[in-house]
Order: C-alpha cells, then sequence, then structure tokens
C-alpha cells in the first residue's frame, strides 16, 4: 500500500467510497458494504479477504459510470499489490515480491532462481518454500539474512 500513499485522489476515493457505504442501511450500497464485511470476516487468507471486500465494495461505485469504473480499477490495483502466505506479508515492487521482513536482516545473498544455490537454499529452509513459490524474483528474510532471488 506504499504507493497508495502518494496517491492523493485514490485515498480520497477510498474514504468517499467507505464513508457512504458506513452510512448507508439500504439499496444497493448497503448490499455492496454487507457483501465486503462479509468478505473480509470469512476469507481464509488476508490477500483473499482484501480482493474479495474490495471488489464487492466497489461493485455498485463502478457500474455508476465509466469515470467511476476507472478509478475504482485504479483503486482495485493497490489490493493486488500485497500478499500474506504462510504467516508473512509481501508486498511487490515491480516484478519482485519483497518480504516485509526483509528490513530486519543484517546480511545479504543474491541467488540465481533454479540453480544450484537455490535448491540448496530450500533444503536448508523447507519452510521457505510458499514464499521461494510466489515467483522468480524474491526478497525474502530467513534468519539474520536476506535471500534475493532473481530470474
Amino acid at each position: 500500500m506504499q504507493s497508495m500513499s502518494a496517491d492523493s485522489a485514490a485515498r480520497a476515493g477510498v474514504a468517499k467510497a467507505w464513508d457512504g457505504f458506513k452510512e448507508k442501511k439500504d439499496g444497493d450500497d448497503a448490499v455492496a458494504n454487507a457483501r465486503s464485511q462479509n468478505a473480509f470476516k470469512f476469507a481464509d487468507q488476508s490477500a483473499a479477504s482484501i480482493n474479495s471486500g474490495a471488489a464487492e465494495s466497489l461493485r455498485g461505485f463502478a457500474l455508476a459510470a465509466p469515470a467511476a469504473r476507472a478509478e475504482a480499477d485504479r483503486i482495485t490495483n493497490y489490493t493486488q499489490q500485497s500478499k500474506f502466505v504462510n504467516g508473512r506479508a509481501f508486498f511487490q515492487n515491480g516484478k519482485q515480491w519483497v518480504d516485509a521482513k526483509a528490513q530486519n536482516a543484517t546480511r545479504r545473498e543474491r541467488v540465481q532462481f533454479n540453480s544450484e544455490a537455490y535448491f540448496d537454499l530450500l533444503k536448508k529452509h523447507p519452510e521457505a518454500a510458499p514464499w521461494m513459490a510466489l515467483g522468480q524474483n524474491v526478497l525474502l528474510s530467513l534468519d539474520d539474512t536476506v535471500y534475493e532471488i532473481t530470474d
């Protein structure tokens, strides 16, 4: 959500939609709000919850007009830039997935995707398999080391 903090128009759009949904007690907006809240409550993973909730809450907003649809697409894009995998948050930075814990490590090591070193790392840290499965470009913190997996 880091890039959204610099996008005042997107923040204003989200705030306006949220304020409108909170106050609606009947009609399409109220139904969209209830669906959004249920999606947040009952999703198995936080990323699924964010995507599903955002889609539901923006559904009525997006049907209003072409400009509103474009704004809804822009806002929804922010929810697709993060994932919660096996207890860790990852944020997309271009084509790379960055572990939120990566800033705490003291060492840094570069590992080529699909190389012998890559599979050695996986053998040494089998718990990292779900995180490494995010893609070919992952910045991952294990113990006190940040591993930069690159293609």
